[in-house]
């Protein structure tokens, strides 16, 4: 769940000409180039215990440089198991959480297409800025409107 919720965040980043994806194997920063935190994200975590304290002050280092706000997303394959709480001692408190629910789709039924439904991939920063708007409208504030929408954890450069 974890790795999909990382590889959803960066996918329509990695065709974006503004967009940076980085995935050091041990963790995944999705940059979309926008001022806000709903996408802009670190997730997937997969430090030891022995290198988590530096590898958090790097990747916070390297989120603070683009000046943009960062979430960062933990989850229940997060590692190690106290990231939580080394992410509150950098100065990382959380500050919001969700249910996440999966599904095995071997055994999904097949939903026949029913012609209403236009899939297009996102290749312009106009195109973005729709599909951003589509997903801000699920948060009370929006958050193009307030980058203060707080998901998870927040990385900023103020």
């Amino acid at each position: 769940m974890d790795r999909n919720l990382a590889e959803h965040a960066a996918h329509l980043h990695r065709g974006l000409p503004n967009a940076i994806v980085t995935d050091t194997g041990d963790l995944l920063v999705a940059d979309s180039g926008l001022e806000d935190d709903t996408f802009n994200l670190a997730a997937a975590a997969r430090f030891t215990s022995e290198n988590a304290t530096e590898r958090i002050e790097q990747a916070v280092r390297a989120v603070q440089a683009t000046g943009r706000p960062f979430s960062w997303w933990v989850g229940p394959a997060s590692t190690p198991a106290n990231l939580g709480d080394l992410l509150t001692s950098a100065g990382l408190p959380a500050s919001e959480s969700e249910t996440g629910m999966w599904r095995d789709l071997t055994d999904l039924p097949e939903i026949p297409p029913t012609g209403r439904l236009d899939i297009r991939p996102v290749t312009t920063p106009e195109d973005l800025a729709d599909f951003a708007a589509v997903l801000a409208a699920n948060w009370d504030p929006v958050p193009l409107e307030k980058s203060s929408l707080l998901v998870k954890r927040r990385v900023c450069a103020y």
